[in-house]
């Protein structure tokens, strides 16, 4: 039994290190974000990625400040009339995407070690 305790505290120990997610932030990996989510704020660990979805084909690119992330344009070889855009966590830190033509929103990203 004290094995099986010790084992369990060394477990939480393992995390102690990791910071949390901030409390008001949402999970951002593997979802799809769009001008729907203005203000939103989302957490992601490095490695992950989300996406972005614009459903006009002539917005222009939003506007990415911070290094947190990679804004990746996706090229879509059929006319789709949107656009898209994968969200990659390259280090940790927090980038905020603004969208300042055509729908106008502002999505935050803080990345996780």
């Amino acid at each position: 039994m004290t094995a099986l305790m010790l084992a369990a505290c060394a477990s939480a120990d393992d995390h102690r290190g990791s910071p949390s997610p901030p409390p008001d932030a949402i999970a951002g990996a593997g979802r799809m974000f769009s001008p729907a989510d203005d203000g939103s704020h989302a957490w992601l660990r490095a490695g992950d990625t989300a996406r972005l979805l614009i459903p006009d084909p002539l917005a222009p690119d939003p506007i990415v400040e911070g290094n947190a992330i990679a804004f990746i344009a996706v090229a879509n070889i059929a006319p789709s009339g949107q656009r898209e855009w994968e969200i990659r966590a390259v280090r940790p830190g927090k980038s905020v995407i603004r969208a300042t033509g055509g729908p106008r929103f502002t999505l935050t990203f803080e990345v996780l070690p």
